[in-house]
């Protein structure tokens, strides 16, 4: 699907979505007021103009955020991404393992987002349990999804029962992995393995998909996380992670206000709002 078909998605929705020259900029789900560029995968360099024409347009906005080429300025960052060739050939003798024993296991298969939104709750929360974050209030999808074909929802069952689930978006020639979610009392069956397996290879085998994204670096890394995505046969490619605060914030950023951010978020390392925004802080400055 094309870039402006899915931010006619969005506003319907209810997001903000801004066109300037180089891209959209939209108020995901998960940071309201801070802008992603989108597409993610679009490597963009926008000028102070361009910039300042987002700010003007949504006031409300705190930062935008955006990658660029890797020579550009910004901090050194990767986004994950697989490309072709994708087999189980190409993964390491122990992930083989993994995923053959969750294919046993498990029938991977795509699902609506109606079902997902009633079966999803119990692997959304144990997700958020093992990341060590709050009780989640919102699932963040809805059944409506159903009504864009970029959008896709695939699971993962063990006996009928949802064990793991991936939503993924295709825009342009990239498809990403947005939100994947299991349950605690059928990790044992692999079934991560099985479905991120089953369905990257689906999606390179599709005609006019280049690659898969897994994501952009985290603010906050997670290594066990980052070992399943190497381990999956995913690669880090180099990019700058760029992030500007609104004109109104940057008397904020100033040697004064970097040390306490830092040293809060140091004593706090379980808080993962504030290791979000101390990593946003570095970003910004970095850039």
């Amino acid at each position: 699907m094309s870039p402006e078909e899915l931010t006619a998605f969005f506003v319907g929705q209810g997001h903000s979505v801004v066109k300037t020259a180089s891209c959209s900029w939209y108020n995901e789900y998960r940071q309201k007021r801070i802008y992603q560029s989108f597409p993610i995968h679009r490597l963009v360099a926008p000028g102070q103009d361009e910039i300042k024409e987002v700010f003007a347009k949504v006031p409300k906005a705190v930062a935008l955020r955006f990658i660029g080429p890797i020579q550009s300025r910004g901090q050194k960052s990767f986004i994950w991404v697989c490309r072709r060739p994708y087999e189980i050939e190409n993964l390491s003798a122990n992930t083989r393992s993994h995923v053959r024993r969750g294919l046993k296991n498990c029938q991977i298969r795509s699902m609506s987002f109606e079902d997902l939104v009633t079966q999803g709750w119990e692997a959304h929360r144990d997700t958020a349990k093992r990341h060590g974050e709050a009780e989640p209030s919102s699932l963040g999808i809805e059944a409506k999804l159903d009504n864009c074909a970029a959008y896709e929802a695939w699971g993962a069952f063990v006996e009928g029962h949802l064990a793991a689930y991936i939503v993924t978006v295709w825009v342009e020639d990239w498809v990403h992995i947005l939100i994947n979610r299991s349950v605690n009392a059928y990790l044992k069956f692999y079934p991560n393995n099985a479905l991120i397996f089953s369905v990257v290879r689906e999606m390179l085998s599709r005609e006019g998909v280049q690659a898969v994204s897994y994501g952009l670096e985290p603010l906050i890394a997670a290594d066990s996380l980052e070992r399943f995505k190497l381990a999956m046969g995913f690669a880090k490619e180099p990019v700058c992670q760029c992030v500007v605060m609104a004109p109104r914030l940057k008397l904020l950023l100033n040697p004064v206000t970097a040390w306490p951010i830092a040293a809060l978020a140091n004593w706090l390392p379980k808080v993962p709002r504030l290791q979000k925004i101390a990593e946003l802080y570095r970003i910004t400055r970095n850039g």
